[in-house]
């Protein structure tokens, strides 16, 4: 009997030496929310002459993530919480259909003894980041999730704030100061000892487009740079990032704006890149789109143009003067595209007249951009069937320490598993 237990002992201390040694010390997950299988193609196609998506064709192994089983009101929720979490629920963020609280993967990093951190260009109390730190039933309000970023716990947060009073000196920035977070709107270059960082950036600058960024604004990719040099250090990491711009660009089928977003994804892969190279063999960087938003088809025959100005970059200078409809059709890259005198120009050009003739305090231009703008996609063989998220097959690409067990196909509840597995942290029970 005591032989029987000294070999389980020794069997099972095998075991765990084995899944020790798997385990990545550094592991950045980068979400691209919203981003099929299409939409990579067409970035992957518009920047064909540019520097594009050169930094993801780097990334050697290539997982599909399937549907979820079941039916949810709101997928994206579902997903959110399969991935942070493990158990795919769209009514709470952080609790199980029975309303117990579940620890997601950045808590559970964290009292591994790991340093933590999320990073998005979008607002820190919206669903991207609540999944990871918020333990609300319902769909949380955002003074609610705004009130849990105190009990977050993370080395770095850096992101915007929805919602009204979420200005410079709001309570959520207070209280961070007071928990010993260095609070910063500008980019520190080094990291403070035994400080954590929040970095919080402007309503205005969660507006835009990563193409309409207004001079001075502090990009995603240089967020993440940055918070990848307060991460660093012996204990390891895990950095959550989301490109959370991209999942509402693809929700306005605006197809210029998800090439733009889809390019500077690719930028903040090239950061974590440089840093991978600095230890690739004990870093793991995984990149998932957790669900499709939009339902883009592309046809064979896609013309492979430059992705023109954003809906608003074209509405911000249409507002500025009164340009001819022909100077406004050549503005959207669509001067050649509708015949003088056919039925499709004179449509056109009645938006036009109707939004230039309006009062200027209720001139709108979005009607005259979205006839435009459908028009012109299907010209070139891309085609919006919706703006709603859906859950369908969507790309994990990875690269480094364990990225083998990111190749096949699985769910993501099942990716929540193999993450667990790349940070050294024992499986949940059933």
């Amino acid at each position: 009997m005591r032989r029987f237990i000294q070999i389980s002992l020794c069997g099972l201390l095998l075991c765990l030496t084995i899944a020790v040694s798997g385990a990545a010390r550094n592991v950045i997950v980068i979400m691209v929310n919203g981003a099929g299988p299409s939409q990579f193609e067409l970035a992957r196609r518009a920047g064909a002459r540019r520097a594009g998506l050169s930094n993801t064709a780097a990334l050697p192994v290539t997982g599909t993530l399937l549907p979820l089983s079941g039916q949810f009101e709101h997928p994206d929720i579902a997903s959110l919480n399969a991935l942070a979490a493990g158990t795919a629920f769209d009514r709470g963020f952080g609790v199980d259909p029975e309303g117990g609280t579940l620890e997601s993967l950045l808590a559970e990093a964290r009292h591994r003894g790991m340093k933590t951190g999320f990073v998005t260009d979008g607002a820190l109390n919206a669903p991207g980041g609540a999944a990871f730190w918020a333990h609300e039933v319902g769909m949380p309000s955002a003074e609610k999730l705004t009130a849990w970023l105190p009990l977050a716990d993370l080395d770095v947060i850096s992101g915007g704030l929805a919602g009204e009073g979420t200005g410079k000196g709001a309570f959520s920035e207070i209280a961070m100061r007071q928990l010993g977070y260095v609070v910063s709107r500008e980019q520190l270059s080094r990291p403070l000892p035994d400080k954590r960082l929040f970095a919080l950036h402007s309503a205005e600058e969660m507006d835009f487009y990563s193409a309409d960024l207004p001079e001075g604004a502090i990009t995603l990719p240089e967020r993440v740079s940055e918070a990848l040099c307060w991460l660093s250090g012996p204990q390891g990491l895990l950095l959550i990032v989301e490109c959370s711009r991209l999942q509402r660009a693809a929700s306005a089928n605006d197809t210029a704006a998800v090439i733009t977003e889809l390019w500077e994804f690719d930028r903040v892969l090239g950061r974590t890149l440089d840093f991978f190279k600095r230890d690739p063999e004990e870093t793991l960087i995984v990149v998932v789109s957790l669900f499709d938003v939009g339902d883009l088809r592309i046809r064979e025959d896609l013309e492979p143009l430059p992705p023109g100005p954003t809906r608003r970059a074209l509405a911000g200078r249409l507002a500025e003067e009164r340009l001819p409809l022909e100077a406004a059709l050549e503005l959207a890259g669509a001067g050649e595209l509708f015949a003088a005198g056919s039925p499709q120009m004179r449509e056109v050009a009645a938006f036009y007249d109707a939004s230039s003739n309006a009062p200027e305090q209720v001139r709108d231009y979005s009607p005259w951009i979205d006839l435009v703008f459908t028009q012109r996609d299907r010209h070139r063989g891309v085609v919006w069937a919706g703006r709603r998220p859906s859950i369908s097959l969507s790309s994990v690409l990875a690269i480094g320490c364990g990225m083998d067990d990111y190749d096949g196909e699985y769910d993501a509840v099942e990716l929540h598993e193999k993450l667990r597995n790349s940070l050294g942290i024992s499986q949940r029970p059933e």
